[in-house]
């Protein structure tokens, strides 16, 4: 892995698609602002809200205990390591990992950042102090920021071991009650195994071997970050580029893209949405429905995608064209996802007819 400042942590949102889907049905009087309909899905949302992901420079000086803390902890049971995306909750990727020879912890798996995070009750717990100079620059969705690191000797991830790493200690709420995140952008030689339907992940070294021809398989390009970059196919006509974001809750669309799909269609009354992201900035953009997006033989249908400017697009250079982020929120209710870094492909299978978390439906197409 090759660690930087450059992380892809995907937005915390305040609803889920039954919710907006709730709105179409019923009849609401026009809020008077955008904070005012931002209140209002808060109010249907209720427990669904997620926070920010926080920076936190002074991470000795927080109570154990604290709300982001324990986030998680009144959740109901969920899959140790890989949990679909349900009507109640957005999937998550995890694996255990080992920190300074102790554990294991259990990090949720982010192939949209190069650099591995501590949970802020994991640094406590483990007595790291924040390094003294040694603060590096956090791109996320919405912005960038400066902030703290603690030294960490080791990480292992089964074989995998990789040391002296300087990671920032934050919270994000995709997390829930883990421990951390790995960032996997910089792999190389490895491969990432995720089955939904048995809650089994593995990161190995690839063997460099094609993956069952049963799945359907993208070929990547890598950009300067070690994302994962494929090919998609939005709607009937409009080519573009996606980034698949295992760290990401929601399933992002650029201005090119949305452009590109609304084009010589007739105007719709859109939701509007507020996105937080790594840093204090805010990001606003609508949320519109995609009838079918398509890699390769498989295709996903009735989508939600949150339009926006958002920063992580110029960051990774994909502003000027047609491109998304496909988050947790699409990729859980795959049946099991595969992303091999030394053959460059990302491979997917899915069978479901629905989705009973987004309304989502899955096809694969067998030649």
């Amino acid at each position: 892995m090759t660690p930087c400042g450059a992380h892809g942590f995907g937005p915390a949102m305040f609803y889920s698609p039954r919710i907006r889907r709730s709105l179409f049905a019923m009849r609401w009087e026009k809020p008077t602002s955008r904070r005012g309909a931002l209140q209002g899905l808060l109010a249907l949302g209720a427990g669904l809200y997620s926070h920010r992901l926080l920076a936190d420079p002074n991470i000795e000086a927080r109570l154990p205990g604290s709300p982001q803390d324990l986030s998680g902890a009144l959740a109901e049971p969920e899959p140790l390591f890989a949990a679909p995306t349900r009507l109640d909750r957005i999937g998550r990727v995890m694996t255990h990992v080992m920190v300074n020879g102790k554990g294991p912890f259990r990090f949720v798996i982010d192939t949209g950042a190069s650099r591995s995070t501590l949970a802020p009750h994991l640094a406590r717990s483990l007595g790291l102090k924040a390094s003294v100079g040694r603060n590096v620059m956090l791109n996320g969705v919405t912005g960038r920021a400066e902030v703290t690191t603690v030294a960490v000797d080791s990480l292992e991830i089964g074989a995998l071991r990789f040391e002296k790493q300087d990671l920032p200690v934050i919270f994000t709420s995709i997390m829930g009650n883990a421990d951390g995140i790995l960032g996997v952008a910089g792999f190389e030689d490895q491969r990432i195994d995720v089955d939904f339907k048995r809650d089994r992940v593995s990161v190995l070294e690839s063997n460099g071997k094609r993956p069952h021809y049963s799945m359907v398989t993208a070929r990547a390009l890598r950009n300067d970050n070690g994302l994962m970059i494929i090919d998609v196919r939005v709607g009937r006509r409009v080519r573009a580029k996606a980034v698949i974001d295992t760290g990401a809750e929601r399933t992002l669309g650029n201005i090119a893209l949305q452009n590109a799909i609304n084009r010589n269609r007739r105007k719709r009354e859109l939701i509007e949405a507020v996105v937080h992201g790594a840093t204090a900035d805010l990001a606003d953009g609508v949320v519109q429905e995609v009838r079918q997006a398509q890699i390769g033989d498989l295709t996903l249908s009735n989508l939600e995608v949150i339009f926006a400017d958002f920063h992580v697009f110029k960051l990774w250079g994909l502003d000027q064209e047609p491109a998304m982020l496909i988050g947790m929120d699409m990729l859980g209710v795959l049946e099991r996802l595969v992303i091999d870094y030394r053959r460059n492909e990302v491979s997917m299978y899915g069978e479901r007819p629905s989705s009973a978390a987004t309304g989502s439906r899955i096809r694969t197409v067998q030649r």
